[in-house]
């Protein structure tokens, strides 16, 4: 008997003798020794379901020992939620209905668990209970569960069957892969699935199972509903019982068509890339059609696995197409064939005829069933011939041939094989030009190589030569002992010509800049273009005073003035140089070095020259440090503006103040404005950097007028990006509109550099500012050789004068005179003069002298917190 119905009568007959478990206590050994130690809980309960004895099961299960059991109630030991269900219970029970229910049971210490309930009256009206713990059945019943919804959710088939074969479960993935339901397959062979030709594996599969093996991802073939055949990879695992005996197994199939297409398509494309490079491989060698068709015929087959291939000229004398050359299996299908170009005659009307005369390919993906193809079907079945592809072949832009081929697979020819063999015919068409006659062959192969050594714009060697001369020179310098020297030369700005003025004059400007640069060359040196506006010299048996001086001549005459068609151009190079060995014994570490050498010569101002340092190795690694930290500065506040104080010089009140961006990094410390932000110029970053810096200038003037303090100009410094973003005004006219910030106390600092860069669009987007009602000033005016007639149109107010002058006022005659100037110049033009720099009353007495009219510096204040700032403010207006 099952130890479960067993402990059920143990339980039963406790109920009938319950007068033996009264705590009072008859003596009846028997009945009170299955009450002590049955394995499951039992309770007994006074009428209204107070406790009055429980067996130590109850004990252990519910946490409590007996005399704390004794005298509770039954809503002491179970879940909140089954309160409601006592009084039921309680009602059934006393009714001598036949009682079993799941409860939810509440331990001494507040875990929860699951637990089957029969209850009964006994003779002397107690009620007794038995708990049974099913916490273990339920999880296991929940991952039955779970484990069940696996399998039907399953996109593959999940096959349970016995030893003989018979099918016990089929899940949905089964159902959608064999087309079977579940009804139809269990309790029949899984051979319903099997194909005729394919039965002994199932014998044998079944033969490996009962040794107990596992089969892993086998593949093979399976037969749906409706008889088609089916790629599918079986997995198959022995099922045994609580034995360990074998009784069945679990097969999991899943449908690889798709799969196994994908690889055939890959594996067809992969032949044709094959067959395309060898197709071009033989363009490049063979010196005549009668050399190169044979091979484009055998290449087709052997590498793009097609099962023949031929190409036909057409013959004007017959108006036919005839085979000049075939490869593959069945080549005697060709024997014999008339292939005609007229669309009247039969012969004319099949894929090669129209082919020809349509100058268009033509794919026949079923070829025995093409109505187009009727003439040939019987011929072709013989050859075994189930898709061709018909491609016309051209000669100085005249179709003279066409090129067939064949294959044994139904849709062969998906687009992206179709794309492929295009190209291939088009690289054949490219042969038979270059085949036209020995002079024009030789012109060509002239021409090849000298594309493949050469840059087509300058006529300078490219990266190949230059790669085989640096070798050359590296070899050279190291048997010997030598030196020599390699440059970097990039031309500054080169980008703004091409935008400005288009790419076909700055090709022009390209080809003279490397005429220059040929001229201060030994016949020795080499000189090789990149690409774009870099050059690369190699300078052998060079050393510093060499590279020095042969810098020097290169700076002086890239910079000489340019005439280009109707345009006067200017442009300056910076060079980047590197020595072997001392900055790189390969090619690699050279590059690397002249590379670096040049981006610092670009830091530093441009129209330069650098040797490499390790140094500089250094400042590349911390410039990588600060670009990688500046990407996420912004999102995590690392930035925050410092404001310094512009004052009038007459009566000192505070006019203004200067938004200055500072960056606060937790772990590089305090970075300098000088140090980040060329290089967020140079990666685009200051853009989002500077739309912040804007709009929370604008904030912050917005907060200090709230507060009741007089309103006074902000202004912030623009980059050479920002005033060359397409967007500015349209920015800065949605970030005053936001902030609600009067735009006359917005002032925009430009560089005179900058402004002069581009001057008529300098004064479109300054007009467009100023319609705005933005104000605009010059900065480091003095530096940049502003043309007095530009200046005049430039929409702006203020200039302020660079503090490189403002230094030296006190004791420099030339700055005094310089100052001097730019104030009177500032005054005719009716415009306003601010000196920044100011250290000393000296320098602020002169100024004044001069009638300046604003001024800032550490004299006045050095940059300040808001909080600071904000301060001043008030002590100023007291």
């Amino acid at each position: 008997m099952d130890k479960e119905f067993q402990d059920d009568d143990n339980a039963r007959g406790i109920a009938e003798h319950g007068r033996t478990v009264e705590p009072s206590g008859h003596d009846d050994s028997m009945y009170r020794a299955l009450f002590e130690y049955a394995p499951d809980a039992i309770l007994i309960a006074d009428h209204e379901s107070y406790y009055v004895d429980a067996n130590p099961s109850a004990c252990r299960m519910l946490g409590y020992s007996r005399e704390e059991l004794v005298g509770l109630h039954a809503s002491d030991i179970v879940t909140p939620s089954e309160l409601e269900h006592i009084q039921p219970a309680l009602n059934d029970i006393k009714a001598r209905v036949e009682y079993l229910r799941e409860w939810q049971f509440r331990r001494k210490d507040g875990t929860v668990f699951s637990a089957e309930v029969m209850a009964t009256v006994m003779p002397d009206g107690k009620l007794l209970g038995i708990i049974r713990d099913i916490t273990e059945r339920k999880q296991s019943e929940l991952i039955a569960t779970r484990l069940a919804a696996i399998v039907e959710s399953s996109d593959d088939a999940i096959i349970g069957k016995d030893l003989s074969g018979i099918i016990t479960s089929w899940n949905l993935g089964a159902e959608r892969i064999f087309g079977y339901a579940a009804g139809e397959m269990v309790g029949t062979s899984v051979m319903r699935l099997i194909p005729a030709d394919r039965q002994a594996e199932e014998d044998q599969i079944l033969a490996r199972l009962r040794r107990g093996d596992r089969l892993e991802h086998f593949e093979t073939l399976r037969q749906t509903k409706d008889k088609r055949l089916i790629e599918v990879s079986i997995t198959t695992s022995p099922i045994k019982d609580a034995s360990g005996r074998i009784v069945g197994a679990s097969k999991i199939a899943r449908n690889i068509k798709v799969l196994k297409d994908r690889e055939r398509q890959i594996a067809r494309m992969s032949r044709l890339y094959s067959a395309l490079s060898q197709c071009n491989q033989a363009i490049l060698h063979c010196s005549g059609e009668s050399e190169l068709l044979p091979l484009i015929c055998r290449d087709a087959v052997e590498f793009g696995g097609m099962k023949m291939a031929w190409i036909g000229k057409h013959d004007k004398r017959s108006g036919l197409i005839l085979p000049a050359a075939s490869f593959g299996s069945g080549t005697d299908y060709l024997d014999g064939i008339a292939i005609s170009i007229d669309a009247d005659a039969p012969q004319g009307r099949g894929p090669t005829g129209t082919a020809f005369r349509t100058k268009t390919p033509i794919w026949c993906q079923d070829f025995q069933h093409d109505p187009m193809t009727a003439e040939w079907h019987v011929r072709a079945a013989k050859f075994g011939f189930n898709a061709s592809a018909s491609l016309p072949l051209y000669c100085r832009g005249i179709v003279v041939g066409v090129f067939v081929l064949y294959s044994d697979v139904v849709n062969a020819f998906d687009e992206a094989a179709q794309h492929l063999l295009v190209e291939m015919a088009m690289d054949i068409s490219f042969a038979l030009d270059r085949f036209h006659n020995d002079a024009e062959r030789r012109q060509e192969q002239a021409r090849l190589a000298y594309l493949a050594n050469f840059d087509v714009l300058t006529g300078l060697p490219n990266r190949i030569m230059l790669d085989e001369h640096l070798k050359f020179a590296l070899s050279l310098a190291k048997r010997s002992n030598g030196h020599f020297a390699m440059m970097f030369n990039d031309i500054d700005h080169f980008k703004n010509i091409n935008d400005a003025l288009g790419h076909s004059l700055g090709d022009a400007l390209l080809v003279t800049i490397a005429q220059r640069i040929r001229t201060v060359l030994r016949e020795e040196d080499m000189v090789a273009r990149m690409g774009g506006d870099e050059f690369i010299l190699i300078l052998p048996d060079c050393d510093a005073q060499g590279a020095a001086l042969v810098a020097q001549k290169l700076l002086q005459i890239v910079s000489e003035p340019y005439r280009i068609e109707q345009y006067d151009l200017n442009v300056t190079a910076s060079i980047g140089i590197a020595l072997y060995p001392d900055d790189g014994d390969d090619m690699e570490s050279l590059s690397k070095s002249a590379d670096t050498a040049m981006y610092r010569a670009k830091l530093e101002g441009r129209n330069g020259y650098r040797f490499f340092t390790t140094e500089m190795q250094a400042l590349a690694t911390r410039n990588l440090q600060l670009l990688n930290a500046m990407r996420h500065g912004l999102e995590q506040n690392q930035f925050h503006l410092n404001y310094q104080p512009q004052v009038s010089i007459r009566d000192g009140r505070v006019i203004g103040v200067e938004a200055l961006l500072r960056w606060s990094h937790p772990t590089l410390g305090q970075i300098s404005p000088a140090e980040f932000i060329p290089i967020a110029e140079d990666c685009g970053l200051i853009l989002p950097i500077g739309e912040w810096v804007l709009r929370e200038a604008a904030y912050q003037m917005k907060r200090w007028i709230d507060k009741g303090h007089r309103p006074i100009v902000v202004a912030v410094n623009l980059s050479a990006v920002q005033f060359r973003h397409t967007s500015l005004p349209e920015m800065i006219g949605s970030i005053l509109n936001e902030v609600k910030l009067p735009p006359e106390l917005l002032e925009l600092e430009l560089t005179e550099g900058v402004a002069m860069h581009d001057v008529y669009r300098a004064i479109a987007v300054m007009d467009k500012l100023h319609d705005r009602g933005v104000r605009m000033s010059i900065d480091d005016f003095g530096t940049g050789y502003s043309s007095l007639s530009y200046l005049k149109k430039f929409k702006v107010y203020k200039l302020k004068i660079d503090q490189s002058f403002v230094r030296d006022i006190g004791s420099n005659l030339e700055d005094k005179a310089i100052v001097a100037a730019i104030i009177s110049m500032s005054k005719n033009l009716g415009l306003q003069t601010i000196a920044e720099g100011v250290e000393t009353a000296d320098q602020l007495d002169y100024l004044c002298k001069e009638g300046c009219d604003e001024a800032q510096g550490y004299h006045i204040s050095k940059p300040l917190t808001a909080e600071q700032m904000e301060a001043f403010i008030i002590g100023n207006q007291t």
